[in-house]
């Protein structure tokens, strides 16, 4: 379907109207993992979470998905 694609996801970590939005527990998983992991889902070439945050870039890059230092 969408094979050609690649999928961006921002996760910045100074959101200023929710501190550390990305890594605020839903359940027993982060909300960046939520989102990677549905997104992972679909039928594209790569999902590729980019981010300013080391937290955040180890946290996705542990769970086996892939992050991109901005």
């Amino acid at each position: 379907m969408y094979s050609d694609a690649v999928v961006i996801i921002p996760a910045r970590i100074a959101s200023t109207r929710l501190e550390n939005k990305p890594l605020q527990m839903i359940g027993n998983k982060t909300m960046i993992e939520h989102v990677v992991s549905r997104i992972s889902r679909i039928a594209v070439a790569g999902v590729f979470v980019a981010t300013d945050s080391e937290e955040i870039f180890s946290l996705v890059t542990n769970k086996g998905f892939s992050a991109i230092m901005t």
